[in-house]
């Protein structure tokens, strides 16, 4: 877990280890000055993967509310419903980063 991510939380719960294998969450709680709600998100690292390049796995099975990418300088967080309704609508089965963010609409980006 990113202790410097948890920074951005007013308040948190880490998932279990049954939360984490089954629903595919990490952390549940509400992000500082963002919102009044309590959102499920998956911090899945980066990894590299096949063809030498960076990049993660997910799954439209996963109970959590929004993907956290991390990059150098920020966290890039997307909502789940809307990326898997994109992915879905374009039959993708590989997403890049750079080509979706002009496309999604819920997207919040914090500082490191």
């Amino acid at each position: 877990m990113n202790n410097e991510f948890l920074k951005n939380f007013k308040e948190y719960k880490i998932a279990s280890t049954k939360q984490r294998n089954k629903e595919l969450w990490d952390i549940k709680g509400i992000l500082k000055g963002r919102s009044n709600k309590i959102f499920k998100f998956d911090l899945t690292p980066m990894k590299k993967i096949k063809d030498n390049q960076i990049g993660r796995e997910g799954s439209t099975e996963s109970k959590a509310d929004k993907i956290v990418i991390e990059t150098k300088s920020r966290w890039i967080i997307l909502d789940s419903e809307e990326l898997n309704n994109y992915i879905n609508k374009n039959k993708l089965e590989i997403v890049h980063l750079k080509d979706i963010l002009s496309f999604l609409d819920w997207t919040i980006y914090l500082n490191k």
